[in-house]
């Protein structure tokens, strides 16, 4: 394997000499903005639609990193052709995610209800109310709470954490499952099991990887949190900023992952491996 200095080089290398790799996820941020509010803002249908066609994008999309680190040329057609060969693999993963997610909130929810009771939760609704409603200030809410809501709420939040343990857990665990789906035409549970396998033997290089990009994107998420205040070119300048960074992670981590399997005896032979 190659060092992450060499892959981030790699990585950025690949974005200037192919720009083209931040259109499609470009247009998929715009579709999502002009189509998903249509279903209700926040809503069921706005956020499958989104998601749908974020899955969309990406099969395409991962398929134009591999081609164009291959030294080959990108087309529309093979774009499309990606879609369609790998958008339900996609989809079927992406479900069976959420499925798990929800098979480990659900217990927490029941635990969640006995723990803090039908009165401690009515009484921590009728305390937060105010504050839901705009009529109070979020800043006094500390200090507005009673002892008792204060308990529920903590508890509450306890549980709370705990999924996010367990959404990031599986968040870590599954990071290469996309690729194996589209660059390796593996099936979605094929491809959970190729992503852990990938990382139980690099787990020192994902974890320095992650850590790497993910410190990058907090810093550029605070800087875009402060841009705003400067006008609207600057919040439009953070915004393109946003989205180059995700691009940048994403190739990263994709490339990452074609190093990772290039040795692989059963990987498919047009997979193409990392130059050092």
């Amino acid at each position: 394997m190659i060092s992450v200095k060499q892959l981030l080089r790699q990585s950025m290398a690949l974005l200037r000499a192919h720009p083209i790799l931040l259109v499609p996820p470009l247009l998929a941020d715009s579709l999502i903005a002009m189509l998903a509010p249509g279903r209700g803002p926040g809503g069921l249908g706005g956020m499958i639609l989104a998601a749908l066609i974020q899955l969309a994008v990406t099969a395409g999309w991962l398929s134009m990193v591999a081609t164009l680190h291959g030294g080959e040329q990108v087309t529309w057609d093979g774009f499309v052709t990606s879609i369609g060969r790998h958008f339900w693999s996609l989809v079927g993963g992406a479900f069976n995610q959420v499925l798990a997610l929800l098979a480990l909130g659900f217990p927490l929810l029941l635990l969640g209800a006995l723990w803090v009771g039908q009165s401690g939760a009515t009484r921590l609704e009728s305390e937060l109310r105010p504050f839901l409603d705009g009529k109070a200030e979020i800043a006094g809410m500390a200090a507005a709470l009673s002892p008792e809501a204060m308990r529920v709420a903590s508890q509450l939040t306890f549980l709370g954490l705990i999924w996010l343990v367990g959404f990031a857990l599986m968040s870590f665990a599954l990071i290469f499952w996309q690729q194996g789906v589209v660059l390796r035409h593996l099936g979605w549970l094929q491809s959970w099991k190729d992503s852990l396998d990938v990382l139980k033997r690099h787990f020192k290089g994902t974890l320095a990887l992650l850590t790497v990009l993910s410190l990058g994107q907090g810093l550029v998420i605070g800087l875009a949190l402060l841009m705003p205040r400067f006008g609207i070119l600057a919040a439009a300048l953070a915004a393109m900023a946003l989205l180059v960074v995700r691009i940048f992670a994403s190739v990263a981590t994709t490339l990452f992952y074609l190093e990772a399997v290039k040795t692989s005896d059963d990987r498919p032979p047009s997979l193409p491996a990392l130059q050092p």
